[in-house]
Formats: structure tokens, C-alpha cells, sequence
């Protein structure tokens, strides 16, 4: 092979390879499928600042220490009473004409109220117990009303260790201020009973139109009593007179 022969051979790949590389078309995605997985922490802080300017008008403070060892007992008893309805009446007496008993009886160990009409600030301290201050104290109400005839009745016995009462009426929002300690320690048996047994009525006609039951007995005995009452006053009532 002569070498004009080989370089017109050598010509002829080179055309060849290139129109064989040209003649090469490229494909596009007709579809696209991701799958992606990752985990995310989110954390997030929030600030809040409150201000608040008020401007009392005044203050009271209070210190109230209390400290009661002992039994304390309180009894109340009506018993056999009776009241005969008019004779001389020809129709039964009505209900309004009934008289009412009333028997109450109250015990407390510890008690205290605070009240004022500007901001409060106050420290309370309240113990029961008995004399010894390892043992138990007791505090005890009865009551009761027994053989009652043509009377209605009414009957409640309440017994309470501990008992602290705040009651704050403000004049203007500036007051509306109760800021307070208070602590209550009861080692007792507090008991309160109430009895209404053998009640009677005769001769009386719509007793169901009164507005309160003719029998009526209640009980309460508490440890531990704390109450706060914050509210605005009510503004004064001012009349006008004619000059």
C-alpha cells in the first residue's frame, strides 16, 4: 500500500466516525421519580414581658397571728315547745299566722377578717391543736329542737378550726390590689350536729305557699376556711334635693 492510498483510507474512517458520532440522538426524561426522606427539629423560643403601672391611692397591711389550744364547744337546745293555733277562729289559721323556732350554735377556733377599700397586703398565721402540741383538739357545735308542736322550724350548727376572711372593695382599678400569706394549721376533730326531731302542726292551712320549709336542719363543720372577695364598690347614690 502506497502512502497516497493510506491517507485516503485514513481520510474515509475520519469522515465515517464522524458522521456515525453526529448521526447519535439524545433522549429526554418523560418521567422523574424522587424519594426523599430527611428529619426536621423545630424549635421555637418565645419572650413575653407584661408591664403593668399602677398607682394605689393608699395601703393597708395586715398581720394577723392566732393560736387557739384546746376543746371549744358550742350547744343550742329548744325543746318542748308549743303553740295552739286560735280557738275562736271557725276555719283553720293560715300559714303566714305560724311562729318559727330558731335554734343555732356556732364554734370556732381561730377566726379573722380583714376588709378595706384600698390595696391590701397582709400575713396571716392561724394554729389549732390541743394543749398538748402533739395531740388533737377538738372543737364541737349541737343543735337542736325537740317536741315542737304548731312551729316551724329552723335548726343549724356549724363548727370551724381555722377561719380567715379578706374582703377588698377598690374605688378605682389602681386599688385592685390583694397581695397576701396566709397559713392554716387544724389538728382537731371538728364535729358539727343539727337535729330536728318531732315536729308537729295542726290546725294550719297552705303551709306549702311559705317560703321557707317548715323543718329546716343544717350542719357544717370545717377545718379550714380562707375566702377572698375582690370587687369594685358601688358609687355612691346621690340625690338631688329641690333648692
Amino acid at each position: 500500500m502506497t502512502r497516497e492510498l493510506y491517507k485516503k483510507l485514513a481520510a474515509g474512517c475520519g469522515a465515517i466516525a464522524i458522521v456515525a458520532t453526529m448521526g447519535t440522538t439524545a433522549l429526554a426524561f418523560d418521567e422523574v421519580n424522587w424519594v426523599w426522606n430527611a428529619d426536621v427539629i423545630t424549635t421555637v423560643e418565645t419572650s413575653t414581658i407584661a408591664i403593668t403601672e399602677l398607682a394605689p391611692t393608699g395601703l393597708n397591711q395586715a398581720e394577723n397571728e392566732q393560736e387557739t389550744r384546746g376543746n371549744i364547744s358550742s350547744t343550742s337546745e329548744v325543746n318542748a315547745f308549743s303553740a295552739a293555733p286560735d280557738v275562736n277562729l271557725t276555719s283553720p289559721s293560715l300559714a303566714t299566722d305560724l311562729g318559727r323556732i330558731e335554734t343555732s350554735a356556732q364554734a370556732m377556733g381561730n377566726s379573722a377578717s380583714i376588709s378595706s377599700d384600698v390595696q391590701i397586703n397582709y400575713d396571716s398565721s392561724q394554729i389549732f391543736g390541743g394543749v398538748d402540741p402533739e395531740t388533737f383538739g377538738t372543737v364541737t357545735a349541737e343543735s337542736s329542737a325537740l317536741t315542737i308542736t304548731n312551729a316551724a322550724v329552723d335548726t343549724s350548727a356549724t363548727a370551724v378550726a381555722n377561719n380567715l376572711t379578706v374582703d377588698l372593695d377598690y374605688a378605682t382599678s389602681d386599688d385592685a390590689i390583694a397581695i397576701g400569706n396566709n397559713v392554716q394549721t387544724a389538728m382537731a376533730d371538728v364535729t358539727a350536729t343539727s337535729t330536728a326531731d318531732t315536729v308537729s302542726i295542726a290546725g294550719f292551712t297552705g303551709l306549702g305557699a311559705l317560703p321557707d320549709p317548715v323543718v329546716s336542719s343544717s350542719s357544717t363543720a370545717v377545718g379550714n376556711n380562707f375566702s377572698v372577695n375582690v370587687q369594685q364598690a358601688e358609687a355612691p347614690v346621690v340625690a338631688l334635693l329641690p333648692i
